[in-house]
Order: structure tokens, then C-alpha cells, then sequence
């Protein structure tokens, strides 16, 4: 069906008349004035306006424009015209301020709608309708918004005697963006030239009155953010934006807004005893997406057992140099391959209740100066090439979170920088959540804010609040800046279920689980790339003798240096798995040489080990001193500066060689080594990456044939460093690097990308199209068959390449556009499938300023690596009728852990991988159905829709009511009622699985961040408060002594039914549990005298408001340490609420400062909210003032705790 908008098309003698019904968002609470204005030809026309039937007269008023006021409470229809005949018609919208009632956020404080009507022709084009986006017509009357484009036509503006543009604006810093009109106006006057006596311009614009949440057309949830909003005063919102520790944001008491824990990293828990999964590029070596999608669910499942609701990765960037320090977390050099693996590892991760979050955006290419070098990058390169990877993983996947990158980009650090966040990210691509910092990587607070960054990790927390607040005093933010940030992380917090029934995690059951483990090996296993295999050397078989060499034989080489950093329960190395495939009495080991040392004094062993064995493996390649994160003490990017593998590594291969020709090689790092010196001895090559903690029996089973390698690599490997492009901070000189840089240039290397062995052989062949040419957006289907020829079952990834001949820019001489892993026995043939759309066609055109698909020929090149394009065709592109595609990739339900009885808002991120932009107010529907039946629908965009851009959308009619316990199917369909003329038809709908909770499975953990006491601790970042954060990551050490207590004020009195103990290495193995009500007498509940650490569960029934863990003995040499203490029960007796009467808190109301009178001389004195966060300590007198830190305290109830020996008094406090 053709999509005619709200316009009815009316022929009159004049020209035509356009009668347009005003949709959605109006306020029905009272009336108010809107202004109606037009812009008419000749300025001594008369004009009036026609509203809901009733003829006015209008008046010459700003700009020279006919004006008239309206009173109206509603929606209304209305035309523009002369006394004469009706000319025309304007359309309207609602005023930008009322986005605090869940409406679309705009830069106006009144909204101003343009639109333009060509005389003698019925099409309307479209104007922008934010006078702040500086996009109307530079030859309209002087001053008027008309006038306020930047240059004469730049930027795709409607103008006289140019090409009608539509333009829409993008609320949030209204920016535009446009799409080409169908012709020229006419030349109606017929004085040679297209102009503004040919067009009538017409103009409105709304009265300021609004009512808060009063509209007939409301984002629900955006409502219900609006209220928490409200309810925070302007310290409380900035405390939602930034950290309060090194890992967290701080919890608002009042309204109950729970904080963020985070933690790195890519491919693991931090600083936990969680699993170590393969480096980002060794997951990306498998080209397997369902391996990446397992992997992403087992580290969401780790990281929420932790109780971590933010995993800092994964990192999606490119290797653009394998010399960066941080190539082990990048996907690869290729754009389209990091995307699709890293979707499927951010669906992985958010099916659990944890945030995942991409990064850097963008631009990381290396770590030395890292914070000040300014990477200069083409506007093409940051929407296409460099872009496309963040693009397709938040567009598809969902991702809640983006996190910027250090260094500048175009002269702008990444996380200031307006152009990269409020403008590609946010406007152009529709990100509808929160980037946060890297942690120092804000500069400028005021600026990060105004810019786009949403939630600020810096370093210094106290200057990021005295910033804004003095920027806020002066004028430079506002609260609009400080609510928008405010509203996309509370945004996040109910979507991942943060706010309602938010599940607690177990790392016993969650994390290091034998189904991770086997996980890892496969990972570990599939990240192998086989590069040689002379004489088929490989698979060894059991009865031969093998002499393990090299620096990393012994060693489970893990990661480079860095934040991304796993430490494991365990990790095998290299020797360890071979041990595990065959007697110590087979193996000769000597490691020969260091990585990078020029000591060659082990070499005696190496020889002697190699000519006493059947085969010699070596296994080398770099570690944390040659590759890693900048900062101390780790390296600064590659180690040397060379791409070739360090030390005397090379040289001592060559040796062996000497003494054994049957020689394998096996390197791991995460920046790819080449091997220039050594490439011609070794018969056997493998390629690990840095394959995980089961990396050792992941490399053994490959050698030893349990495991066909299928691996391709990720990255090209090039012969030395003279291959190399120049590694700058120029992007605009290396045609993107990687194999395009090799195409270009017409360079051999190494091995190139895509490129891996198997043990089998595979025929690819057969390429075919379902169509020779195709109208532009409209997708093309190709097919290849596989082949298994050879003896042995295994995987080949089938590669499609894209030559895009058609493109009027430069494009290389192919792209990837398609994978697919298959496994095949021998003798089976399978047949793959791939689906070109606008998406894989897209070039962004920069003159047009959006994406394109171009008109002409384009070749389809399929194989088994990029150097294996065995079968080919072509195919054409002609020009076709610009046309949306609305695909829903991710659905979204508050609660997102509902129990019977909850109403639910549900969600949908849309996309638009089309060729025309949908402008915002325009009706499009998300129907959502359970058990057959539409339960709500949305109704119009609240944002423009752009090409390659996509939005939220949440249902504005209908709610369904949980019933039951059974989880919940729901269908969400986007234009199931076929409004819109879609480019693909078939692909509206997605399914999605809400785990509907039973209201006795929520349990709060009563210990988080109550107030705790312990006998001593081992530094001031061991202390007891670590042990009841919620965070296992963090934990309390005692001194290295026995006896030792930790204690735990629940703060009221509750009834016991389950207690929990979480051991570090330096576990208790004597201890006791003991309960108090009044923390004077306490009784046993538990006395364990072998106990061996781990997680300690008990289920007693008792009431209690203290718990006591008593260590008596230490099970090592350090101290007692716990991860965690947590405590689970029902409320018995609550706190009395007036303080003791011994002790006097004056003032109580407090606002700056208080005093004590009735101390028993001097105390200690702690300051805590009501949810058990510390926020001071000290020593206090009698009469003493004591500041209060009150730009961490907003208005409310506080705890102060009063000890010293016997003493002890509790006391609230309200801070006015």
C-alpha cells in the first residue's frame, strides 16, 4: 500500500489543496494558543485558515507571514488558503517542552513546523520543524527561521532554486538529516527561475502551555521515568550519572533507585574466580556466531552470579595494526565479521539481566598517548567502515550501553564529542540508552554531558559534581542536559530489570560451572587456525615422542596486559595438555628461550630435547610484557614496534628445525605475529590466539587429531614489517587497512585473512543468484554448495565477498558480506544461503549526508578464504522507488521479571535498514500478542526514523495483566497492517520469552550495604564494607593473625532462613556463625572445624538482627577473607525511629553540619543511608561540629552510628 501520511489530496482552480489531520500528541487538559503562520508568494495576499470548519481571518506578523491565533484542547484539523481559493495546508506537532511528560525531547522551547507546497503540484516537501537545527530557506524574508540555514543550500535544506529536500529533525540536538524529494518545483511564474514566488512556505508554531503527562499519545514507560525524575532533586541526579566508587554508582535512597556494579572485561569476570574464555579476536577467529552467542550467555550468567549488573565489554573494535596493545580484544580487522559475532555475544550476554556494553566508539588504534592523539577520521569512515561494527551490534543486538573511546577524534576526545554521540550514535543510528565513560577519559565534565555522555567513570569524582554545579549555576548546562542523561540510564535500569524483582545471582550455581568449562574448550578448540600442514605432519598420533619447546609450552598464556585481564580457578598449559594426551615418558620439554630475550643460553636443552623426539612442538608468541593496556605498569602497545615475532624466538625455531625437520609451531598472542625469519622450517603451523583458561587441552586435542581445526583468521598476517601500512592517526591513507590496504596495492602476505586448513578437504562451488537485477533496497539471495571430499568429518566457513563496482566513491576491491559456518561429514554437501538488503549495499554518500545504495553492476565472489574466491557471479542494481524497512530486533518488558498480577509495558527497538527515512509522527505500529491475541500496539514514532537508523517504540494502547507463574511468549510485529510499502515483508516479526517470577522467589540479600565492623583488615581497600557490597570483586581481609570477627548490623530485627558465606583463597577453615538481637549476647548457629572454603550455605530459623562471623583459624598464611556475607529472611521488628534519649543530635533537621551532646567523651562516628552505604567516618566530642558531606547526602533519612568499647548508639538523622 502506498504510505500517504495524514495528507487528503484535493484539486481546486488554484492548485491543489492539502488538508492534513493533526496526529497525536496534543494535550487534553487545557486549552492553549497556537499559533498558525504562512508564508505567502506575494506579501500583500491576503490569507485565512480554516480549524475544525471555523474561517479566520489572518494578520501580517513575524517574518512578514499571515498569522492567526487558535485556542485548542485537542486535536484539530485546519487549511491554510486566500479569500480566493485554499492555497494550502501546514502541519503541526506538539511543543519540545513537553517531553517531561514522556514525549519526544526537542532543542526548541517552541516547536516550529515548516513545510513547503510547490504551486501547481500536489507534493508536499517536507521542512525541518526545529528552528534551532538552522535548516530552512536562506532566501526567505531576513530574520525569519526560514533564513537560518548554514550557507546557501548546504546541507541538503530546502531552498529555493535547488532540489526539494524532506528533512527531519532529530530531537536530540537537531541535527538533520534528509532525504532527496522527487523534483524540482515548477516553474510557476515563468520568470526562468525556480524560486520563492513558486512556493508557498508555510509556517506554525505552538503556545508554551503544557500539562505534564496530560497528551492523548504517551510513552509509558517514559512516564514512569519522568515521575522518578521528579521525585530527585539536582544533587541525587547527578549522583545517577556518575561513580561513587571505582566500580559503582551510588544507590538513591529516596525514591529506592538502585546503583550500577560494573566489571570488566571482554571474555570474563575480573578479578573473580570466573571462567577465562578465548580473547575477543580468538572468538572472532572461529567465525562460528552460535559459539559466540554461547559464549556471550555464559559470561552474562557469570557476571550476573557475581552480582555484577554491567559487563565492560565486549570491545567491537577493529584491529586496524595488530601493534596496538589491545588488538587481543578487537574482533578483527573486517567491519562486517566483528559485528555479526559480537551481535550474537551481546544477545548472549543480555539474555541474563546484565548490561552489556560496546566499546570503544571510537577510533582505538593505539595506546601510546593514548588520551591526547587525535585521530583524523572522514565522516564516510565513521558512518561506514568504523562505524558499521558499532552500528549493527546496537541496532541488532540491543546493546544497553556504549562506552567511549580515550583518544580524540577529528580534535574532540570521544567522550566531548557532540559529532560521535548526540549526533552518529544517538541521531543518526537511534541509540535510545547511555554511554558511559571510560574511566578518565572526560576532560570536561560540562562538555561530556552537553555532548552525549550519559554516565561519567572518572577518576575524581568530587570535581565531576563541582563542575556541573558551577556550570549549572553559570548557565553553560541546564536541566534539561542533566535530565536527558538522567532519563537514558534510569531508562536502562528498567529494562534490565534493575528496578522490579531484579534476581539475585550465586556464583556456586552461575560461574566456573563444569558446562562453562567445556565451553571454553570448545571455544578455545574452534580459535585455532591451521596455517600449514606439511606432509600432513598433523594430527600426531599417541605413540610418537614429542619434544615440548618455547616460552610458552609451560605457560597458559591468557591475555595481554590490562584492564580486559581474567584471573581463573585454574588454566592449562600447553605441556599440561599434551601430559593429558599422552605418558610423561613421551615428552622431553625445554623452553629454550624467554619471549622477548636475547639470552639464547637454553638453546643446548631445546636441541637436545628436539633430536632426542619424533617431533618437536614449539609454542611462543607474546604476553603481557609485549602487548596490553597503557597504563602502569603494563606495555605500551607492541613491545619493539614490530609485527614479527620477539626475541630470539625465530632463531631458536630455525635451530630446531636443524636437528628435527618434523617441526609444529604454535603461537598465541592477540596482535597477529608474523614469522619471516622461521616460516620456511616449520612443516606444522597452528595459530591459537590467546585460546582461554582449557587453552592447553584445546591446542593438545587439535594436535592430536580429537578436534578438526576449523578456525580462519581474523586479521591478515603479513610476511614482515615492510608490508605494513603506516601506522598513524590519519585513517584517510591505508584504504582502511587489512586486506583492503593489500587489495589496493595488489600485496601478497603471509596468510591473508579468512584464510585456515582443515584435516579434511572441502569443494566450494555453484554460486548462484535468485535474481540477475534488482530495484535499489530490494534484497538479492545468493546460494553456494559445500562439499565434504575429503576422509574426516569437520567445519568449513563458507565466505562471500562483494565487489561494489557501482559506488561513485571509492570502494575496495571487496568486502565481506556473508559467513557461514558448516559442518559436513565426509561426502556431505550442504547448501548456504545468503541475503543481500540495503544493509550489506550501503555506502554513506557524504554529499547527500546518508546512507545509499548505488545504481549499477556488482560482482559476488564466494570461497573458503579471502584468497579462495573459487565461484563467482554478478548481478545489477537499478533504480528503484525509495521504500522503509521496519525489522524488530529486540523486545523489552517492564518489569522484565514480572510476577501475577504486574501490567506489563512492553517495548521494541525497530530498525530501518531501507532506503527512505520515516519521519517522526509518522503511524507506525508495534502490535504485541500473547497466546494469539494483540495485547497493546504503539502508535507513532516519537523519533525520526532514519535510513540505516533505528528507535524504541512502547505500546501506548492496551495492557495485559500477569496471570500465573508460566513465562510469557510474546510476538511483537511492526506494521503488520501493511500501512507502509515495506522493501522486505517478511521479516516484521520477533519472538520474545519473558520470564515471568514467583513473588517468593524475590528475596533481598539483608546484609548489602549494611553497616559492619570487623577486628582489623589487612589495607584500607580490604576493609569490612567489602564484604557486603554486592560486589565479588571486592572483599574484606583481616590481618594475618586468629583470632578474627566480622560482624554485620542488619539494622532491624529479621527472621533467618538462609545465610551464605562467600571464601576467598585465604578462606577460614575453622569458624563460627553467631546471632545476636541486641549485638551484646550472641548465639552459636554454626561452628565448622574443617571446613575448606568456597560457599558456605545454611538454613537456619532464627531471629536476629546481628550476624557474627567468628574466624578462628587460618587455612594459609594470609589472613581471613571473605568475598561475601549474605543473609536472607523476613522482617520481625523494625528500628525505633527517635533516637536514644542518653544522646542528643542537634540540629535534627540538619543542613550543613551537626553536634553531639551526651558523648561518653570521644567517639567513632559513621554517617549511612538508609540502605547501609557509608558515607563518613570519623572521631567526634561533645559540642564538636561536623560538616556534613552534603554533596553526597540529598535531602532525607539518614543512620548515624555512635561507638566506642561498650557504647554504642543509633540515631536518624533528616537532612533538610
Amino acid at each position: 500500500m502506498e504510505h500517504l501520511s495524514s495528507f487528503c489530496r484535493v484539486w481546486s482552480r488554484f492548485g491543489c489543496v492539502l488538508l492534513m489531520s493533526a496526529i497525536g500528541l496534543w494535550l487534553q487538559a487545557q486549552p492553549h494558543d497556537v499559533i498558525l503562520r504562512v508564508q505567502m508568494p506575494d506579501p500583500n495576499m491576503e490569507a485565512v485558515v480554516e480549524v475544525d470548519g471555523e474561517m479566520l481571518a489572518m494578520v501580517t506578523g513575524a517574518w512578514g507571514a499571515k498569522e492567526a491565533t487558535v485556542a485548542v484542547d485537542g486535536p484539530f484539523e485546519y487549511r491554510f488558503g486566500t479569500p480566493a481559493a485554499a492555497l494550502g495546508v501546514a502541519w503541526e506537532t506538539v511543543t519540545g517542552d513537553c517531553a517531561n511528560g514522556g514525549l519526544r525531547n526537542a532543542t526548541a522551547t517552541s516547536d516550529e513546523a515548516m513545510a513547503v507546497v510547490c504551486f501547481n503540484a500536489c507534493a508536499p516537501c517536507e521542512g525541518c520543524s526545529d528552528p534551532f537545527s538552522m535548516n530552512y530557506d536562506p532566501l526567505a524574508a531576513a530574520g525569519s527561521p526560514a533564513s537560518n540555514c548554514l550557507g546557501s543550500g548546504q546541507g541538503g535544506c530546502t531552498y529555493a532554486g535547488a532540489v526539494n529536500f524532506q528533512a527531519s529533525a532529530q530531537w536530540d540536538n537537531g541535527s538533520c538529516a534528509f532525504e532527496m524529494g522527487t523534483s524540482d518545483c515548477p516553474d510557476h511564474d515563468g520568470d526562468g527561475l525556480v524560486a520563492v514566488g513558486d512556493m508557498l512556505i508555510l509556517l506554525s508554531s505552538f503556545g508554551e502551555a503544557c500539562a505534564v503527562g496530560s497528551a492523548t499519545y504517551t510513552n509509558p514507560l517514559e512516564v514512569l521515568i519522568q515521575q522518578q525524575i521528579d521525585g530527585l532533586s539536582w544533587s541525587e541526579k547527578i549522583a545517577q550519572i556518575h561513580r561513587n566508587t571505582f566500580w559503582t554508582t551510588p544507590d538513591n535512597s529516596n525514591p529506592p533507585i538502585p546503583g550500577f556494579t560494573m566489571s570488566d572485561g571482554p571474555h570474563g569476570v575480573r578479578f573473580s574466580d570466573a571462567t577465562s574464555f578465548p580473547v575477543g579476536i580468538g572468538i572472532a577467529a572461529s567465525w562460528n556466531r552460535e559459539l559466540a552467542h554461547d559464549v556471550g550467555f555464559a559470561m552474562g550468567t557469570e557476571f550476573h552470579a557475581y552480582s555484577k549488573h554491567q559487563q565492560l565489554g565486549p570491545a567491537v573494535d577493529l584491529c586496524r595494526d595488530p601493534r596496538n596493545g589491545r588488538s587481543p580484544e578487537t574482533g578483527g580487522e573486517d567491519p562486517f565479521l566483528t559485528a555479526h559475532m559480537n551481535v550474537e555475544v551481546v544477545r548472549g550476554i543480555q539474555k541474563q539481566p546484565v548490561i552489556a556494553t560496546i566499546k570503544h566508539f571510537n577510533g582505538v588504534n593505539q595506546q601510546v598517548d593514548r588520551h591526547n592523539v587525535n585521530h583524523v577520521m572522514t565522516q564516510r569512515q565513521l558512518m561506514e567502515h568504523y562505524g558499521y561494527n558499532f552500528r549493527r551490534v546496537m541496532q541488532d543486538a540491543g546493546a544497553l550501553s556504549v562506552m567511549n573511546a580515550y583518544n580524540k577524534v577529528n580534535g574532540d576526545k570521544c567522550a566531548e564529542s557532540a559529532d560521535l554521540l548526540n549526533g552518529i550514535l544517538k541521531s543518526r543510528w537511534g541509540f535510545p540508552f547511555y554511554v558511559v565513560s571510560d574511566w578518565g577519559s572526560v576532560w570536561d565534565a560540562s562538555k561530556a554531558l552537553k555532548s552525549g555522555c550519559d554516565l561519567e567513570m572518572d577518576v575524581d569524582v568530587s570535581s565531576f559534581e563541582e563542575q556541573l554545579t558551577s556550570d549549572y549555576v553559570n548557565g553553560f548546562i541546564d536541566d534539561q542536559d542533566l535530565d536527558r542523561a538522567v532519563r537514558r540510564v534510569l531508562r536502562v535500569k528498567y529494562l534490565t530489570g534493575m528496578m522490579d524483582n531484579f534476581p539475585q545471582g550465586n556464583p556456586i550455581t552461575g560461574a566456573n560451572t563444569p558446562e562453562h568449562q567445556a565451553l571454553c574448550l570448545d571455544a578455545g578448540r574452534e580459535a585455532i587456525v591451521l596455517l600449514k600442514n606439511e606432509e600432513n605432519i598433523l594430527p600426531l598420533n599417541t605413540g610418537q615422542t614429542v619434544a615440548m619447546v618455547g616460552p610458552s609450552a609451560a605457560v597458559a598464556q591468557l591475555d595481554g596486559f590490562g584492564s580486559s585481564w581474567v584471573d581463573p580457578p585454574y588454566s592449562i598449559t600447553p605441556l599440561q595438555g599434551v601430559l593429558n594426551k599422552i605418558p610423561s615418558g613421551q615428552i622431553e620439554f625445554a623452553p629454550g628461550c624467554d619471549i622477548h630475550s636475547t639470552d639464547t643460553t637454553g638453546f643446548a636443552l631445546a636441541r637436545a630435547a628436539a633430536e632426542a623426539s619424533d617431533v618437536v612442538v614449539f609454542v611462543g608468541g607474546l604476553d603481557p610484557t609485549q602487548e596490553g593496556e597503557n597504563y602502569a605498569p603494563g606495555p605500551v602497545d607492541r613491545t619493539g614496534g614490530s609485527v614479527e615475532l620477539p626475541g630470539m624466538q625465530q632463531l631458536l625455531i630455525q635451530e630446531l628445525a636443524e636437528v628435527n625437520p618434523n617441526l609444529i609451531v604454535v603461537l598465541k598472542s592477540g596482535g597477529i605475529c608474523s614469522v619471516p625469519d622461521a616460516i620456511d622450517d616449520m612443516k606444522g603451523f597452528l595459530y591459537a590466539f590467546y585460546p582461554g583458561m582449557e587453552g592447553g587441552n584445546a591446542i593438545a586435542d587439535v594436535l592430536f587429531g580429537d578436534f578438526n581445526p576449523s578456525g580462519k583468521l581474523p586479521v591478515t598476517m603479513p610476511v614482515d614489517d615492510a608490508q605494513m601500512p603506516d601506522w598513524n592517526a590519519d585513517f584517510s591513507d591505508d584504504y582502511n587497512t587489512g586486506y583492503r590496504y593489500y587489495d589496493e596495492l595488489d600485496i601478497t602476505p603471509q596468510f591473508p585473512f579468512g584464510f585456515g586448513l582443515s584435516y579434511t578437504e572441502f569443494v566450494i562451488d555453484n554460486l548462484q543468484l535468485d535474481a540477475a537485477s534488482v530495484a535499489q533496497g530490494t534484497p538479492i539471495t545468493a546460494t553456494v554448495d559445500v562439499t565434504n571430499v575429503g576422509g574426516m568429518a569437520g567445519a568449513e566457513v563458507v565466505q562471500l565477498y562483494l565487489d561494489n563496482q557501482a559506488a561513485p566513491v571509492w570502494m575496495p576491491e571487496k568486502e565481506l558480506k556473508g559467513f557461514e559456518k558448516v559442518f559436513l561429514q565426509p561426502g556431505e554437501m550442504a547448501t548456504v544461503s545468503f541475503t543481500l538488503g540495503a544493509n550489506e549495499l550501503f555506502y554513506f554518500d557524504e554529499a547527500l549526508d546518508r546512507y545509499e545504495v548505488a545504481v549499477g553492476d556488482y560482482m559476488l565472489y564466494a570461497g573458503g578464504g579471502s584468497d579462495a574466491l573459487v565461484t563467482s557471479v554478478g548481478f545489477s542494481v537499478t533504480s528503484g522507488q525509495p521504500a522503509a524497512d521496519f525489522e524488530v530486533t529486540r523486545v523489552f518488558s517492564v518489569p522484565r521479571y514480572p510476577v501475577e498480577g504486574d501490567s506489563l509495558i512492553l517495548c521494541a527497538m525497530v530498525k530501518n535498514p531501507g532506503t527512505q527515512t520515516v519521519l517522526m509522527d509518522e503511524a507506525v505500529e508495534v502490535a504485541f500478542s500473547i497466546a494469539g491475541a494483540e495485547v497493546a500496539a504503539t502508535e507513532l514514532l516519537l523519533d525520526t526514523l532514519n535510513i540505516g537508523g533505528a528507535t524504541m517504540l512502547c505500546a501506548s494502547t492496551g495492557t495485559y495483566t500477569v496471570e500465573g507463574e508460566e513465562d510469557l511468549e510474546v510476538f511483537a510485529t511492526v506494521d503488520g497492517n501493511n500501512v507502509w510499502n515495506e522493501l522486505i515483508e517478511d521479516n516484521n516479526t520477533l519472538v520474545h520469552n519473558i520470564d515471568v517470577v514467583s513473588a517468593t522467589e524475590i528475596v533481598p540479600n539483608l546484609c548489602y550495604l549494611k553497616p559492619v565492623t570487623a577486628t582489623s583488615q589487612e589495607s584500607g581497600a580490604l576493609g569490612a564494607s567489602q564484604a557486603v557490597d554486592g560486589d565479588y570483586a571486592t572483599r574484606w581481609s583481616s590481618e594475618f593473625s586468629d583470632p578474627q570477627v566480622i560482624t554485620v548490623d542488619l539494622l532491624d530485627v529479621y527472621n533467618l532462613n538462609e545465610i551464605a558465606l562467600a571464601w576467598e583463597t585465604a578462606y577460614s577453615s575453622e569458624f563460627k556463625i553467631n546471632v545476636s538481637l541486641d549485638g551484646a549476647q550472641y548465639t552459636t548457629l554454626v561452628h565448622e572445624t574443617n571446613a575448606d572454603g568456597g560457599y558456605d550455605l545454611y538454613y537456619p530459623d532464627v531471629d536476629a538482627r546481628y550476624i557474627q562471623v567468628e574466624c578462628l583459624q587460618r587455612a594459609t598464611q594470609w589472613g581471613h577473607s571473605l568475598w561475601e556475607i549474605q543473609a536472607f529472611g523476613q522482617l520481625v521488628v523494625g528500628m525505633p525511629e527517635q533516637p536514644t534519649p542518653e544522646v542528643q543530635l542537634l540540629p535534627n533537621p540538619a543542613q550543613d553540619e551537626v553536634r553531639f551532646e551526651g558523648l561518653p567523651g570521644e567517639v567513632q562516628m559513621q554517617l549511612f543511608t538508609m540502605t547501609g552505604q557509608r558515607l563518613w567516618a570519623g572521631g567526634v566530642r561533645n559540642g564538636d561540629p561536623v560538616a556534613l558531606p552534603r554533596l553526597r547526602m540529598p535531602s532525607g533519612m539518614y543512620v548515624v552510628r555512635l561507638e566506642a568499647g561498650e557504647f554504642r548508639s543509633s540515631l536518624n538523622l533528616v537532612v533538610d
